[in-house]
């Protein structure tokens, strides 16, 4: 494994490309034609000083919405049924929501002047669980919880992507009289009447299955994993099938963590052989390694978008140097690597971590958790593309 010296810039390491017939995923994925130019490499880096947050009791997860045209985290006191639920903006703004119903969040998101949380909940149904939206109107009502399907039982926690008055929700339950198996399937939901779609089941029936959503213009791309194989499906905003499930040839284990659709170009992070966090592009000539990173955790990657290029985050432990590095890597379709620093300091491995990129487009946020003292203290840091 490489390590870097604190202020050098890790390089990027080309692989070679996966040669392999997938035709029909170029169907699916609509990528580029490689008569096609390719754009200017965008570059994101920190700016402006880290800025320390107010001083926040003990929470259980961490996670990130878009709301009222700023980044927030969402910090719960526990996984599962939680009692407190606080947002704090890359702005230093805080906000404290009203206890929600018990239920189990997995995605928050905000439209309008409302903040939504998508997630499972108990059915009164013998052997269903809910997929369900609560809702907080930020107008001094208690929250409300929103049915949306039952289910048998849901094996990966549902994963939306919302598009105008559009969502659209991925999970994996299993069917009715399956003892083991479960299947990858797709609800859509009008925002404005409250009122989902009929499910749809379209992965084929495994063991574990694991899925995203992600939207391409106006399509709706979703990319799953089944035993060890991955599949794709476009759907429109109604729910309707643009493109059937396909198969993605890919060689070895996957182990997808995190994947984003950046303009025309789809990407995905999993793991090598080596234990490092490798960024790949779907295209038309199959899954292209594109480049690989060190990081202390491989699984805690984060990745978004600006524009076509990928934005990955990641710490990096320099054991020489005794420091631990918090990097902001901008990835174009070409695999030319941008890579700036967010934060540096010397200390453990643990005294940084939590690292997240949020949001898209030119103007993103990174977050993360240092260790000051023997306490944990949270930072945030603007971070801007160009």
């Amino acid at each position: 494994m490489v390590s870097f010296k604190p202020g050098e810039q890790p390089k990027a390491t080309r692989l070679r490309v996966w040669r392999t017939p997938l035709c029909a995923l170029v169907i699916c994925l609509g990528a580029p034609t490689a008569s096609q130019a390719r754009p200017r490499s965008a570059e994101c880096r920190a700016a402006g000083p880290p800025g320390r947050l107010d001083a926040q009791a003990p929470f259980a997860s961490l996670s990130t919405l878009q709301y009222d045209g700023d980044q927030w985290l969402v910090l719960l006191d526990r996984t599962e049924s939680p009692k407190s639920v606080r947002l704090v903006s890359s702005r230093g703004r805080h906000i404290g929501l009203s206890r929600p119903p018990r239920f189990a969040p997995s995605q928050w998101f905000g439209r309008g002047s409302s903040i939504y949380a998508l997630g499972t909940a108990r059915s009164l149904e013998e052997g269903m669980q809910n997929v369900v939206l609560v809702r907080w109107a930020m107008d001094g009502r208690r929250p409300r919880l929103i049915r949306l399907w039952a289910q048998p039982e849901i094996t990966t926690p549902p994963t939306a992507i919302l598009t105008n008055a559009t969502l659209a929700v991925g999970w994996a339950s299993k069917q009715a009289g399956a003892k083991e198996a479960s299947r990858w399937t797709l609800g859509v939901v009008d925002m404005e009447r409250m009122q989902p779609t009929d499910p749809l089941v379209v992965g084929k029936p495994a063991r574990r299955t694991w899925g995203r959503l992600m939207l391409s213009g106006s399509e709706i791309v979703a990319l799953w994993i089944a035993d060890n194989e991955p599949m794709t499906a476009r759907f429109d905003q109604h729910g309707s099938v643009v493109r059937k499930a396909t198969g993605i040839s890919w060689p070895g284990d996957v182990t997808v963590t995190a994947t984003a659709q950046c303009g025309a170009y789809l990407y995905a992070i999993d793991r090598d052989k080596n234990r490092r966090a490798r960024l790949s592009l779907l295209g038309q000539d199959g899954p292209q390694p594109l480049t690989t990173f060190d990081a202390v955790e491989p699984g805690e990657v984060s990745l978004t978008c600006t524009g076509n290029a990928a934005v990955v985050g990641h710490r990096v432990w320099n054991d020489r140097a005794g420091s631990v590095v918090f990097w902001v890597s901008t990835v174009a379709p070409s695999g030319k690597v941008r890579a700036r620093r967010v934060r540096d300091i010397k200390g453990r491995k643990d005294d940084l971590r939590m690292t997240t990129i949020a949001g898209s487009g030119d103007d993103l946020a990174a977050w993360w958790m240092q260790s000051n003292g023997g306490r944990s203290e949270l930072y945030t840091r603007r971070v801007g593309c160009k």
